[in-house]
């Protein structure tokens, strides 16, 4: 239909064309061929038509059924692109789900260190809680060397005798703070130190490792002017000023580094006296016993009991009546063992003394018999436990087995054979004073 109109457009230019020629007008005198240049143009002479636009656009109405055939294959290509894309994001998130089936995806672990002084690996099979952690360096590391005595001539090095190195022996050596609030430990941070001057300074305490490390630290500051001592299990401060004001520790923010410590108290004028921190507990460890001593049990790979009971109705008296400690880490375990084993349950009760320094054990029956506590074949587990002692009436009360913060105990002085103390009788230089003193 649209060549056909194109047709009659082109007739109907051809008419026009006719009637202006066939017209009375005279013809004009045409130039030669070679000099007349052809006329082309695409619209009517009579109408004035643009039929080529006219025809242009009547093709592209006719073609508008396969433009929008042509878009709307566009579009859907462009959709299946999407749906691809969709797909393999799909993909690729039920493969990172599929991990989460595996227990392996839990478990794994990796370190890292922002900072070139220290290094970090995760040791094989260790599952180490995720997280950030803070290390605060405390001094570099340094060569130590140790110096004996001078020597006049190598003839003296190859003189025949003993040579002996030792380290420590001191009777005032400071506990490890690990070994506070039975077994516990001790909470690393800061404290805040106020003397009655009305100076403050902040004393850092996450680096100690000893309870000398405390007491250095405490003496050693520089803005206030109070002195830390030991006595038995507690801190001992005392001001130095003359001030009047109220001498006190406080908490740095939300630490309970100073309750650790035992030093969350009021003090009395110029003196804080501190709660005692060491003592026995479920947690203390039997290595840290008996200034750090420990105790000697029998050999694990023999089936021999370290403690042999008698009580008073006569259990063990016939037969050895014992309990093996073999495995005992921590004083939880021993005192479990004696409550738990099959010939002593409901027969004797083992806890820790009230003033937390010793064990005590009761025999619950009753009859003549002597209540004993003895060594097994091998080993002194009773007599370091401090069990050995005579029992009054039904209950063994143990001897002291912990010292204080800065003690030793009289039975471990002497090579570890102790002394028999009795009375002792002081003089002084006068000769005019003299006086007993008891140290039974």
């Amino acid at each position: 239909m649209i060549r056909l109109f194109a047709y009659r457009l082109r007739l109907r230019a051809a008419n026009e064309l006719l009637f202006f020629t066939n017209n009375a007008f005279p013809k004009p005198a045409l130039p030669a061929a070679s000099s007349v240049s052809r006329i082309q143009s695409s619209i009517g002479l009579i109408s004035g038509i643009p039929i080529e636009d006219t025809v242009d656009q009547l093709m592209a109405i006719a073609a508008r059924p396969r433009d929008l055939i042509a878009a709307r294959l566009q579009e859907t290509q462009g959709e299946r692109t999407a749906i691809d894309t969709l797909s393999a994001l799909v993909l690729g998130l039920r493969s990172s789900l599929t991990t989460l089936r595996l227990p392996t995806t839990y478990t794994v672990r990796s370190a890292e260190s922002t900072s070139d002084a220290v290094s970090v690996a995760i040791q094989s099979g260790a599952t180490p809680a995720i997280g950030s952690y803070d290390f605060t360096p405390l001094q570099s590391a340094a060569a130590h060397q140790f110096v004996s005595q001078s020597f006049s001539s190598l003839d003296d090095l190859s003189s025949t005798g003993t040579l002996s190195l030792q380290i420590g022996g001191q009777v005032d050596r400071g506990v490890d703070l690990s070994d506070l609030n039975g077994g516990a430990g001790f909470v690393s941070g800061k404290i805040r130190i106020t003397d009655r001057s009305g100076l403050t300074e902040t004393i850092d305490l996450r680096g100690v490792t000893t309870i000398d490390d405390v007491i250095n630290a405490i003496n050693d500051a520089e803005e206030i002017d109070v002195t830390a001592s030991a006595n038995g299990g507690g801190l001992v401060l005392t001001d130095n000023t003359g001030g009047t004001g109220t001498l006190r520790v406080r908490e740095v923010g939300l630490g309970t580094t100073a309750e650790s410590l035992g030093l969350d108290v009021n003090a009395v004028g110029s003196t804080l006296t501190g709660n005692d921190v060491y003592q026995l507990g479920d947690n203390t460890r039997l290595s840290a016993l008996n200034d750090g001593l420990g105790v000697r049990f029998t050999d694990d790979l023999t089936e021999v009991d370290d403690l042999v009971f008698t009580l008073q109705d006569g259990t063990g008296s016939s037969e050895a009546v014992g309990v093996d400690l073999s495995g005992a880490a921590t004083l939880s375990d021993v005192v479990d063992a004696i409550n738990n084993d099959a010939d002593l349950t409901g027969k004797v009760t083992a806890t820790i003394a009230s003033d937390g320094k010793r064990l005590e054990v009761k025999d619950e029956t009753s009859g003549g018999g002597s209540f004993t506590i003895s060594n097994g074949t091998l080993g002194s587990a009773a007599t370091d436990l401090g069990l050995t002692t005579t029992a009054s009436g039904d209950t063994i009360t143990g001897a002291r087995v912990l010292s204080g913060l800065r003690d030793t105990l009289v039975s471990n002085l002497n090579g570890g054979q102790g002394f028999s103390l009795d009375t002792i009788n002081i003089t002084d230089r006068s000769g005019g004073s003299v006086t007993d003193l008891n140290l039974s």
